[in-house]
């Protein structure tokens, strides 16, 4: 028999290329270990940042104690570990290994290095880390809380308020109310109080709220009222400042004199001794006549009111609403009520170009006169007149007389007419 011998089985032989990508798998494996672990550290961080964050106050006070020692050995042990990654570089160096198969080692290798030789220094930036952590978290809650109390803040003052309303509205103060009444010349604080209809009952909100309405009532049912305002001072003050009519005449009656205001109606009678020094004087028979009189004279320029004393109806047959009007300044004027504040405005002009005492007549025309040739013309007219009624008279004395005559003759002659002869 034939010995055969057995031929050994070759090893695989890898190629350079084959090599280098499995040394590139090896450390692809290898870094996405590396990978997995950190993201499992950084969850397991995470967990403790969370569990720390509620144990904070705790660990404030130990942080501060040992604060300033850690800092100390922080510093000394990075350092050291400093020291030694530049030895085990310079060992790599010399065994010609690769920065890229040491770089993982070297971070690996830091990190169990200050794990083993200073436990607490890696708890303690755990604990500073987990501290800034709180402080964000907790930041972050008191600006969101912040805002909240800004949102809400409106609705807990307005509550406040209402609440607070509330309340003053049920004690007897909401109704104490100090009023005054200011302006009055003629008519009296109880007067306007009184027509005001402001009751002691009333609300303060409500007399502030309602003041027009107060308003109108004092101007209303007060005839001198022109017009009031209410104002208010805090917290129960009220004033009520009236403004009144003016008074353009007087007119005379037995019991006194009656004022007369601008809108024509005519006042309650009071004494002499109430009276101004100077007025004018009004005298007309129909009150329509004295209203119609004062709101004509309105219209007309206030010191030219004040230059008339007295005003009458001149008993005119043509013109029944003629006015014999009497100024201060001597003169006299005859105007028509009805035209008054046509005619009337004329008179300044007039007056400064006729002698003084002059009668200024504006009942057709504007023409001027005085008194002597006024009573020149009466007795003329009266002259006349009589020579009218002379001449009338005698006129129907000559009448009577030819009436007469006339029949006289008539009788005679129907005699002679009535006989007829007989044959």
């Amino acid at each position: 028999m034939s010995n055969k011998k057995e031929t050994p089985k070759k090893e695989d032989v890898l190629t350079e290329w084959q090599k280098k990508n499995l040394e590139f798998q090896k450390r692809k494996q290898e870094k996405e270990r590396l990978e997995k672990e950190k993201q499992e550290r950084e969850l397991q961080k995470k967990k403790e940042e969370i569990e720390k964050a509620k144990l904070k106050r705790q660990q404030e006070k130990e942080a501060e104690t040992e604060h300033s020692d850690d800092d100390e050995k922080k510093e000394s042990s990075e350092e050291i570990l400093k020291k030694e990654l530049s030895d085990k570089k310079e060992v790599s160096v010399a065994n010609d290994e690769t920065p890229l198969d040491i770089a993982p080692i070297e971070n690996k290798t830091i990190e169990e290095e200050k794990t083993i030789l200073f436990p607490s220094l890696k708890k303690e930036d755990k604990l500073d880390k987990s501290d800034d952590k709180s402080d964000k978290i907790l930041s972050k809650r008191a600006f969101v809380l912040d805002e909240k109390i800004k949102k809400a803040l409106p609705i807990l003052i307005g509550f406040s308020l209402l609440l607070l309303f509330s309340i003053f509205m049920s004690t007897p103060y909401s109704k104490q109310k100090q009023i005054s009444v200011a302006g009055m010349t003629y008519t009296n604080e109880e007067t306007v109080y009184a027509t005001s209809g402001i009751k002691d009952s009333d609300y303060i909100f409500s007399l502030i709220i309602n003041k027009k309405q107060y308003e109108k009532a004092v101007i209303e049912g007060n005839p001198w009222v022109k017009s009031a305002n209410i104002s208010y001072q805090f917290p129960n003050r009220f004033t009520i400042t009236v403004s009144e009519y003016r008074i353009v005449a007087y007119q005379q009656v037995e019991s006194g004199y009656q004022p007369v205001i601008e809108t024509g109606e005519i006042m309650p009678t009071i004494t002499k001794a109430q009276m101004p020094e100077q007025f004018l004087l009004v005298n007309l028979v129909q009150k329509e006549d004295v209203s119609l009189l004062v709101k004509e004279l309105t219209k007309l320029d206030r010191e030219l009111v004040d230059n008339i004393e007295t005003i009458q109806l001149a008993n005119s047959k043509t013109t029944k609403d003629l006015l014999d009007v009497k100024m201060r300044d001597g003169n006299k004027v005859r105007v028509p009520l009805s035209q008054l504040d046509i005619k009337m405005p004329l008179y300044n002009d007039i007056a400064q170009q006729v002698p003084v005492a002059s009668i200024i007549d504006m009942e057709v025309g504007v023409y001027a006169t005085n008194e002597n040739l006024e009573i020149l013309s009466d007795q003329v007219k009266a002259e006349n007149i009589a020579k009218k009624e002379e001449e009338k008279a005698a006129a129907e004395a000559e009448e009577a007389v030819n009436n007469e005559t006339s029949q006289e003759v008539s009788e005679t002659e129907d005699p002679n007419q009535a006989i007829e002869p007989t044959n």
